[in-house]
């Protein structure tokens, strides 16, 4: 990145931070789904709410419910972001580095991957069962040259091993960036760390 660190003073109640990373998109078609289905789970593993990572910071109090993981995907690049409110972000930075060291080390555990994989293909099953949503997925999937019908396919033959390299190439500590938003201006006010507070 040009940069690693930006930071900006705002009335927040609470510090506010995004740890980025650029990705290049594969090709338009079938390739391009399985990248978008690949980092969606990957990142779900790292940092979502069942995993270990998130749940130890959670209960030391570095982070609350408004912190996610995320990736976007345009034509021509795409984005992985990963953040939200925290009293002390380059310790979360810090941690988020230390994880997908281990992850790199170690691998993703077999149970948690199995689990948030059977996640993923539930959630592409009910993601059927809206017609209207169908639709417009059909249409916009059309210009990325695939086809929105495979999700569920695509999905359960994800493997563990895919996961793990999109974390360990992804989020190396020289692709990092971080950008901070810190309390000040009238609003400084404390608010409690285990809820998420509005963004």
């Amino acid at each position: 990145p040009a940069g690693t660190r930006a930071s900006l003073e705002m009335p927040v109640s609470i510090p506010q931070s995004l740890i980025g990373a650029k990705l290049r998109p594969e090709e338009k078609g079938p390739a391009l789904f399985r990248q978008q289905l690949v980092a969606s789970l990957a990142l779900r593993l790292l940092a979502g709410p069942s995993a270990p990572f998130y749940n130890r910071l959670y209960a030391e109090g570095l982070i609350n419910r408004s912190f996610d993981a995320d990736a976007d995907f345009s034509t021509v690049v795409g984005t992985v972001i990963i953040g939200g409110e925290s009293r002390d972000p380059e310790a979360v930075y810090d941690a988020l580095l230390k994880e997908v060291a281990r992850v790199g080390k170690e691998g993703i555990d077999e149970k948690l991957f199995e689990r948030s994989l059977r996640s993923g293909i539930g959630g592409a099953l009910r993601s059927m069962e809206d017609f209207d949503d169908v639709c417009v997925n059909l249409a916009l999937d059309e210009f990325d040259g695939f086809c929105y019908l495979d999700y569920p396919a695509i999905m359960a033959s994800i493997r563990r091993e895919e996961c793990e390299a999109f974390l360990r190439e992804t989020l190396k500590p020289d692709r990092l960036a971080m950008s901070v938003v810190t309390a000040g201006g009238a609003a400084g006010a404390e608010s409690p760390s285990g809820e998420g507070e509005g963004a």
